[in-house]
């Protein structure tokens, strides 16, 4: 893993260019469940995975949904009681929750808004002695105003009794493993349980009765990894600044089997620009000749490097742009 911390600044001011302004936010999500789209790209101003009242059973549901941004970007809602980006796909998927019993399928009552374009998916996968013995994907649509209970059987059957057990809940549908989702799909879910055991497990939380609540700030004025407000665990505040209260921290991270930099921008790219996307968004300025002045520290992974780069956009076309690389540096520089 690499960081990144910059403190900022110019003659010609940038919008909180020194990192000192953060907004506070707060979200809740199940016990148990601590993976969700919450903490990958969802809008923090709108989750899309939130604690409600309208339960089939107790006091709370789980309500998921697929969100959007003001690129028009869609937001895939999804909670997972496993972390599944430090493994690949759920066919290779294991640990997860202990069990140790052998179920032969899963319940639980569900409501829905969308037909035929969109579906919720429920992937459960076993594991025991570290290695997967079983994945199930099951999808749940159509329009149910009221709860609708549903009831999925493991087949093939489990051969053996796991000693683990995965389950991910997201509000559209897999293709291929991939999601898929319609803007605007709302998934509810409550009272989720196996089925042919003698017992849950311990930490299934599938009435969704107990939540916990995670705190977190997101940097002012900034986007991140080009996306509007978008959410990603690469950017973090820190108060190893070189002035101030404050720097920001940006940090390369593994998700699945893909590396992707923390990364902020005063701009955002563009939602479906077929792979010729130039960024919107930024900052009135009007200088032909300035001199960017910032201070950093870098600690790279292997032989990696930090990388700033200036865009310059004139009536709405990109016409210049220019940057450098960063290199290791323990002490601000």
């Amino acid at each position: 893993m690499a960081y990144l911390a910059i403190a900022a600044y110019a003659q010609n001011s940038i919008p909180n260019g020194n990192f000192e302004n953060w907004t506070s936010y707060s979200y809740d999500y199940p016990q148990n469940y601590t993976y969700s789209s919450i903490t990958d790209y969802s809008l923090f101003s709108n989750p899309n995975v939130v604690k409600t009242t309208d339960a089939y059973h107790g006091n709370y549901a789980v309500q998921i949904s697929n969100t959007t941004d003001v690129s028009k970007d869609t937001f895939n809602g999804y909670i997972v009681n496993f972390n599944p980006s430090n493994s690949g796909g759920p066919l290779t998927w294991h640990g997860g929750i202990s069990y140790s019993q052998k179920p032969t399928g899963i319940t639980g009552w569900y409501k829905y808004n969308v037909d035929k374009t969109d579906s919720g998916s429920i992937i459960v996968v076993f594991s025991k002695a570290g290695a997967n013995i079983g994945t199930y994907m099951f999808q749940i649509g159509g329009i149910y105003s009221n709860y609708t209970q549903f009831n999925f059987t493991f087949n093939p059957a489990l051969t053996q009794t796991p000693d683990s057990v995965i389950l991910a809940f997201a509000s559209c549908k897999l293709v291929n493993w991939q999601p898929h989702g319609s803007p605007g799909s709302v998934l509810k879910l409550d009272d989720i349980s196996f089925t042919g055991v003698s017992s849950q497990p311990d930490s299934l939380n599938g009435d969704f009765e107990s939540w916990q609540t995670q705190n977190f700030n997101t940097l002012d004025n900034w986007y991140y990894n080009g996306d509007p407000e978008a959410m990603i665990m690469g950017v973090m505040r820190t108060t190893d600044a070189y002035i101030g209260n404050y720097a920001v921290e940006l940090k390369t991270i593994l998700r699945g089997n893909q590396v992707e930099p923390g990364e902020i921008s005063t701009g955002y790219y563009p939602n479906n620009c077929n792979n010729n996307c130039h960024q919107l968004g930024g900052y009135a300025y009007s200088n032909i000749k300035d001199t960017l002045v910032f201070y950093y520290k870098y600690a790279p992974s292997g032989k990696d490097s930090g990388w700033i780069y200036l865009n310059f956009i004139k009536n709405g076309d990109n016409f210049w742009g220019t940057g450098t690389y960063l290199l290791a540096s323990d002490k601000y520089q």
